[in-house]
C-alpha cells in the first residue's frame, strides 16, 4: 500500500514534464514549418477572399511581385470578418466559420506570419489539456486517469501535427472534448445551467467544424442506450439541449444543405480518387500508430543519414506497438469498467469512424483514411489508453505487473517523444505533403539573382505556400495555359508545375528544361537553333 501511495506522485511529476514537453513542441519552431496546400487557402479565406477573386486579381498574364502574392492573404480594412465569413458560405461552407473568425481577430492582433498564424491553433491544443482531465474525472471519476490522459495528449504526435497547422483541427478537439465533459457533468448534476452549458458546448462544437455533428451522434446514441430508450429526465433535458444548439446553427445548416444539393456537393475533388482496400487498411493502421508514434512521411530531408534511417524504422515498430495497444485497451476497458464509462468512449469512436468507412465504401470516397477527419476518435482511443495504464499501474497482489505497465508508459512516452523531435527538426511532415519538396525548388529559384518565375492559376495554392520561401524580389507570372509574353529574356526564366499545353506551347520559343522532377521545376533558355517544329 505504502509503494501504492508514493507511486501516483511520482507519476503526475513525469506527467508536469510531459505537460512541459507538449506545450514546448506545439510552439517550437512556428516560422520554421513551409505553408501547406491547405494553409495557403486558409490565409485567402482570412483575408475575406474568395479563392476565385484570388485568381481573377493574379492570373492576368502580368508581372507581379511577391508581395502582391501575399497581401491578398493578410487582413485589410477594407474586407472586415463579414468578407470571410461570406467566402466561406460562397465556396466552401462544410468549413464552419468559428475558426476562421478568429483567425481573422488573432490575425488583426498578432499578424500574418507564419509563426503568428500557427500560435492560434497551438494555443487551442494546449486547452486540450485541462479539457481532457474535466472529461476523465467526470467519466472514470478518476484524477490519476486524467493526469495520465493530459500527458498522453501532450506528447502524442497526431495532436502536435495538427497544432502546428493553421487550420480549423485543434478546435474541433477541444469542441469534442468540451461538449463530452460537459454532457457527462450534465447527465450527473441534472439541473438546467449544466444542461445550458451543454448547449453551448455542442454550439460552439458546430460552429467548429462540421465533422462535429459525427460527435453529436455518438452524443445521442450514448443517452439512448444508457437512459434505456425510456423517455426520462435525462433525455428530455438532452433533447432541449441539442435542439436549441442545432435551431442557433441553422442559418449556417441552410447554407450547408443549399450546397450540398448543388451540382459540385461538399465534399472536396480529392476524395473521388478511388483507393484499393489495401491502401486504405494500410492508412488506417498507420493513423492507429501516429497516436503515439509517428514516423512521418520522410523523404530526402530525414533519410539522408543512417541514422535517420535507423530512427525511421524504429518509429515504424513503435507505431505497430501502439495499435496493438489500443486494441487491447479497447478490450480492457470492456472487460473492467461499468456500462456508463466503456459506452461512451465506443460511442465516440464509432460515432466519428464508422460513418466516414461507410461513406468510404458505399461512394467511393476516401474520408476515412484523412488523419484530420479522425480526431475525435483518436481522442476515444487515448482515453481508453490512460484508463489502461491507470488501472494497470495501481494493480496490487503481483509487483511485476505494474512495473511492467509503467515500461510501457515510458516507451509510448518515449515514442512520442522521439516523434515530435523528428517533427521539430523537419520543414515537411506527412501533412503537408503537397508542397514537400517545396523547400528544395526555392533553394533551386533563390541561387539566381533576377528571377521571373511562370505559372498556372491551377497552382496557386502551390505557388502560394513557395512565395514565402523565395526572395522578395522575384517576379511571378501566372496564366491560364496560354504562353505568356515575355518582355524580358535576359534573366532567369522558370516554371512551376506547368501542364502539358503550357510547356509545350513555350517549347516553341523556349529550350525547356527539367530542374526537379518531383516539385515541377523547369527552366527556360534562349533556343540556341531554330526549332525545327517552327520549320514549313
Amino acid at each position: 500500500m505504502n509503494t501504492k501511495n508514493t507511486r501516483v506522485p511520482r507519476i503526475i511529476k513525469v506527467v508536469l514534464v510531459l505537460l512541459a514537453m507538449g506545450a514546448v513542441f506545439r510552439l517550437a519552431n512556428l516560422d520554421l514549418k513551409v505553408y501547406g496546400h491547405d494553409e495557403s487557402q486558409t490565409l485567402v479565406r482570412v483575408a475575406g477572399f474568395t479563392r476565385a477573386e484570388f485568381r481573377r486579381q493574379l492570373v492576368n498574364g502580368h508581372e507581379i511581385g511577391i508581395e502582391d502574392v501575399q497581401k491578398l492573404q493578410r487582413p485589410n480594412s477594407e474586407r472586415n470578418w463579414t468578407y470571410t465569413v461570406k467566402s466561406l458560405a460562397t465556396e466552401d461552407p462544410k468549413h464552419t466559420p468559428l475558426y476562421f473568425v478568429m483567425a481573422r481577430l488573432w490575425a488583426e492582433w498578432f499578424g500574418s506570419s507564419p509563426a503568428a498564424a500557427r500560435s492560434l491553433p497551438a494555443i487551442l491544443s494546449l486547452l486540450m489539456f485541462p479539457s481532457i482531465y474535466w472529461l476523465c474525472r467526470e467519466l472514470f471519476r478518476s484524477s490519476l486517469v486524467g493526469w495520465i490522459a493530459m500527458a498522453v495528449v501532450a506528447i502524442s504526435p497526431v495532436h502536435i501535427v495538427y497544432a502546428q497547422e493553421a487550420r480549423p483541427y485543434s478546435l474541433l478537439s477541444l469542441a469534442a472534448l468540451l461538449s463530452s465533459a460537459a454532457l457527462l457533468r450534465a447527465m450527473r448534476v441534472q439541473t438546467g445551467p449544466a444542461w445550458f452549458v451543454y448547449a453551448g458546448t455542442v454550439t460552439f462544437g458546430l460552429y467548429s467544424q462540421l465533422l462535429f455533428s459525427l460527435v453529436l451522434v455518438g452524443h445521442a446514441f450514448y443517452v439512448v442506450v444508457i437512459e434505456r430508450f425510456r423517455i426520462s429526465h435525462v433525455s428530455k433535458a438532452y433533447t432541449v439541449a441539442t435542439t436549441g444548439a442545432i435551431i442557433t446553427f441553422t442559418p449556417w445548416l441552410m447554407i450547408v444543405a443549399g450546397k450540398l444539393f448543388s451540382a459540385k456537393g461538399l465534399h472536396p475533388s480529392w476524395t473521388a480518387d478511388v483507393l484499393p482496400l489495401r491502401s486504405m487498411a494500410k492508412s488506417w493502421a498507420g493513423d492507429f500508430g501516429r497516436i503515439f508514434a509517428d514516423s512521418g512521411w520522410m523523404g530526402p530531408e530525414l533519410t539522408s543519414s543512417n541514422s535517420h534511417r535507423v530512427l525511421f524504422m524504429l518509429l515504424i515498430a513503435l507505431s505497430l506497438l501502439a495499435a496493438a495497444m489500443v486494441l487491447y485497451s479497447l478490450w480492457f476497458l470492456w472487460r473492467n469498467t461499468a456500462d456508463r464509462v466503456w459506452l461512451f468512449i465506443f460511442a465516440l469512436i464509432g460515432s466519428a469512424s464508422l460513418p466516414l468507412i461507410v461513406a468510404d465504401f458505399l461512394l467511393d470516397q476516401h474520408l476515412s483514411v484523412t488523419g484530420r477527419y479522425l480526431l475525435p476518435a483518436y481522442l476515444g482511443m487515448q482515453l481508453s489508453i490512460s484508463y489502461l495504464l491507470a488501472a494497470t499501474m495501481q494493480t496490487t497482489g503481483t509487483v511485476w505487473r505494474p512495473r511492467m505497465w509503467q515500461q510501457i508508459g515510458i516507451v509510448l512516452a518515449f515514442s512520442g517523444a522521439i516523434s515530435c523531435v523528428a517533427m521539430s527538426q523537419a520543414t515537411v511532415w506527412w501533412n503537408r505533403s503537397h508542397v514537400y519538396y517545396n523547400p528544395a525548388v526555392a533553394h533551386i529559384i533563390n541561387q539566381s539573382r533576377r528571377v521571373l518565375l511562370i505559372s498556372e492559376g491551377d497552382a496557386m495554392a502551390d505557388l502560394s505556400s513557395l512565395s514565402y520561401l523565395l526572395r522578395p524580389t522575384t517576379r511571378l507570372q501566372l496564366v491560364e495555359t496560354t504562353a505568356p509574353i515575355i518582355s524580358d529574356t535576359d534573366r532567369d526564366i522558370f516554371l512551376f508545375k506547368p501542364s502539358e499545353i503550357l510547356r509545350k506551347e513555350l517549347e516553341k520559343s523556349f529550350e525547356v528544361e527539367r530542374l526537379h522532377r518531383r516539385g515541377g521545376l523547369w527552366q527556360l533558355k534562349k533556343l540556341s537553333t531554330p526549332n525545327p517544329n517552327e520549320s514549313g
